[in-house]
Parts: structure tokens; C-alpha cells; sequence
């Protein structure tokens, strides 16, 4: 990894656990939350399956007080010719979230954004769950079974 993203990680690291260690020790209840959304394959294009997801996250955060929200860009080992590309798909993706996020009414100033490229493929339990994905090939039913890997992450903490 580069440095400029682990300063990035080390930062949204340490305002997390500021935010987080400040309530707890005034006794304050505060939320963490988590969304997840999908993409097409090659796209940064909200399905409208996911605008409803992020919808229901939205009405949820408007009642309460967003203190960090990151949104975390992924894609399949298939999008993009190069790591660059794959940076660059799985950053667009995090933004697009939070264009729809800030364009539906909450507060950009804190929300963060990164790509994670396609170097974390989706876990469940830690076990990789497109780990049955086989080939090299880009089949039809290849791109299908890699569609959890192309998602964005959103999870953040909130205060009431």
C-alpha cells in the first residue's frame, strides 16, 4: 500500500476512535451503522435496488447526528487492465455513494471516501465468499458469481 492511503487509513482511524472513546466516556449512547451496495460489472451507476437501501440508511441518519461516515469502493479481479484502473473504478464507486448520500441531504463535510481496488474480496465469517469464483476467463457466469466483490461499504458512527 502507499503511504498517502495509510496516512488516510491512520487518520480516519484515530477521528473514529476520538468520536467513539468521547462518547463512551460522557456516557453518551451513540450508533455505529453499516450499508452495503452493489455494482454492475464496469459501473458506478446506482441500481435502483440500492438507492432504496441507501434511502432507508438516510432517513435513519437524519434522526440522528452523523459524526464519520467512510464509504469504501471494491471491484472484481476483472474490472480494469491495471491496478491503476482498479484504483481508480473502486474510488469512483465510494464517490458515487457519496454524491447520493450529500445529494440526499446529509452533511459532506463528514463523509470520507476511498478505493479499495479489487485487493479485498468479499468475506462473510472470514471465509472468502467468492473464493468458488473460478477461471480466467470472463464468462457470463464468472461475472455473476464475482457480483459481491463489486460493492461499495458504508459504516460510520452516529449520536442521537
Amino acid at each position: 500500500m502507499n503511504q498517502k492511503l495509510w496516512r488516510n487509513l491512520a487518520s480516519f482511524a484515530c477521528v473514529l476512535c476520538m468520536i467513539v472513546c468521547s462518547k463512551l466516556a460522557s456516557g453518551e449512547s451513540g450508533g455505529h451503522f453499516y450499508a452495503e451496495t452493489l455494482f454492475d460489472f464496469g459501473k458506478v451507476t446506482l441500481r435502483p435496488e440500492d438507492k432504496a437501501k441507501l434511502n432507508q440508511l438516510i432517513a435513519t441518519l437524519k434522526g440522528l447526528r452523523p459524526q464519520v461516515i467512510l464509504v469504501v469502493g471494491h471491484v472484481d479481479r476483472f474490472e480494469g487492465r491495471s491496478a491503476a484502473e482498479k484504483l481508480k473504478l473502486s474510488e469512483m464507486r465510494a464517490q458515487a455513494i457519496k454524491d447520493y448520500l450529500v445529494a440526499n441531504g446529509l452533511d459532506a463535510s463528514h463523509i470520507y471516501t476511498e478505493g479499495k481496488s479489487d485487493n479485498f474480496p468479499t468475506e462473510s465469517y472470514g471465509k472468502k465468499i467468492t473464493v468458488g469464483c473460478k477461471g480466467s476467463a470472463m464468462t457470463k457466469e464468472l461475472i455473476d458469481c464475482l457480483q459481491p466483490d463489486r460493492r461499495a461499504e458504508i459504516e460510520g458512527v452516529a449520536n442521537p
